[in-house]
């Protein structure tokens, strides 16, 4: 088959694997950016609870004027997903030495990242992360083409804007093609370095908001402390994290799994280094240069920041997946033959094994509350239920899913800023009282509300906790009766 039919092929597994599970659910991230998106354009700039820069929100409030379904919303990141695979052919094009090496690299790296679970989850997330991976590869390409001039730099700096404009971790990105260009590429330092001022004077506007989030964010820490183990990741977990989760594909692998993820991936990684020793011994220069700027100063820059303002996660620097990629299709392309066959196959089957995993194991999937809403709409009567949260506001999920009930369930938040307090529950909890079914759900409750006041102030009310409700990736709901309902022979 010749090259342009390999490559159409491989974008085409691309689309499709994205395609399913493409409309799940929305989950808590998603279901927020949704109700903050359907507002009217005026609004898209107040988003201080949401620590993102304006760019996805503006492209996605777009969107919702055609439809509100999350398969047409997810499709921004459907297409940036795709769109991240064809740039990484082109990349490897150029990075890749004469002509014939570049193509094969680049359509195996693009093979490769086709087949990325942690890349395919993101691409069906309504949410900045694989948008901001097209921006990076696109500016890489650009930084890499073999013939510069205005067009390539002019695509570098709008690109380059663009990626802050999505993500606030972008610059990350920015600062290791800078280190790349002034080490390997000095003359194009003074290109670069004028570049860098176009793009730092186009930045400032955002400025006021990323300040604004900031104090916000700094907020929410201090009032509710366990917030930030749940949005960052430790130090000393955080950089073995992100190798791992990009390798074996899942994002929502836990620690207690890295051992078994590198058992799985070792003889993987084991075979790609011999293809570097076999590289290095014949002394020739390295096209894996820009990969490695690009996949570990970014990464590494992050976490050092992190130490200050913990900001890494592998979705927050999913940008990098792409270098990954290409370095290990450099890696293979150097082994010999026979090696090189059987690393690409046990690649390429663990991939494989990873999306299995995805789509067949309801553990792996988003949040459900549309089938949460749906079911307990199903099961009780909204004129004698209550759904008790143990937040300052209803979550944004069930806001979302509910608001197309023709009936809605009278709601009660608890928390008066973020976490629950003994005020808070003798203050509100008496509005429960003249409601039969009071569901309280477990989710975040950990965080707001750890010693579980609500429920002791409703069985010292007369409620009776009758039945626990599983739910898929959102816990128990908790349901609780009135006793003398109980006591008339109802269930």
């Amino acid at each position: 088959m010749k090259k342009s039919g390999l490559l159409l092929s491989i974008l085409l597994l691309a689309f499709l694997v994205r395609l399913v599970l493409l409309n799940q659910s929305f989950w808590l991230d998603e279901a927020a950016q949704a109700l903050e998106s359907i507002r009217p354009f005026s609004q898209q700039l107040q988003i201080g609870y949401d620590f993102q820069p304006p760019l996805y929100h503006v492209l996605v409030h777009f969107l919702t004027k055609v439809s509100l379904k999350e398969w047409w919303l997810r499709s921004l990141s459907l297409l940036a997903g795709v769109g991240t695979v064809y740039l990484t052919y082109l990349i490897g094009i150029e990075t890749g030495g004469n002509k014939k090496k570049g193509v094969a690299i680049g359509l195996l790296a693009s093979l490769f990242l086709s087949l990325s679970v942690i890349h395919i989850f993101y691409s069906q997330e309504l949410r900045p992360y694989a948008l901001a991976a097209w921006w990076g590869a696109l500016s890489w390409y650009a930084l890499l083409k073999r013939k510069q001039n205005k067009t390539t730099w002019l695509v570098f700096v709008g690109s380059s804007l663009a990626g802050i404009y999505t993500m606030y971790v972008y610059p990350f990105l920015l600062f290791s093609q800078a280190m790349y260009v002034f080490f390997h590429a000095k003359s194009v330092w003074k290109t670069m370095l004028k570049s860098l001022a176009i793009i730092v004077l186009f930045s400032l506007p955002l400025a006021p908001l990323f300040f604004n989030q900031l104090q916000i964010g700094t907020q929410l820490r201090i009032q509710l402390p366990g917030w930030e183990q749940v949005v960052s990741l430790p130090q000393w977990k955080a950089l073995p994290l992100v190798g791992v989760k990009f390798l074996s594909g899942l994002d929502r692998v836990s620690f207690s799994t890295v051992l078994s993820s590198i058992y799985a991936t070792g003889p993987l990684i084991l075979v790609g280094a011999l293809g570097v020793w076999f590289f290095l011994k014949k002394k020739t220069a390295t096209p894996i240069t820009p990969y490695l700027y690009w996949f570990g100063v970014s990464i590494l820059a992050a976490w050092l920041v992190s130490f200050v303002v913990p900001v890494i996660q592998p979705k927050r620097v999913l940008f990098a997946l792409p270098a990954v990629y290409l370095l290990i299709a450099y890696m293979a392309m150097e082994l010999p033959v026979h090696y090189k066959k059987t690393f690409v196959v046990l690649f390429i089957l663990l991939q494989m094994w990873m999306i299995g995993s995805y789509w067949t194991k309801p553990a792996n999937h988003r949040e459900d509350w549309r089938g949460v809403v749906a079911t307990l709409h199903a099961q009780f009567p909204t004129d004698s239920t209550i759904i008790v949260f143990g937040s300052y506001e209803p979550l944004a999920p069930w806001t979302w899913y509910e608001r197309t009930e023709s009936l809605k369930f009278r709601t009660l938040s608890i928390a008066s800023i973020r976490s629950v307090t003994p005020q808070d529950i003798e203050k509100n909890m008496p509005t429960v009282l003249p409601y039969t079914h009071v569901l309280v759900l477990d989710y975040l409750r950990d965080l707001t509300d750890p010693s579980r006041g609500i429920e002791r102030w409703l069985e010292s009310h007369g409620y009776k906790g009758v039945a626990s409700l599983d739910t898929t990736n959102i816990g128990f709901i908790r349901q609780y009766e009135k006793q003398q309902f109980l006591s008339s022979g109802r269930d």
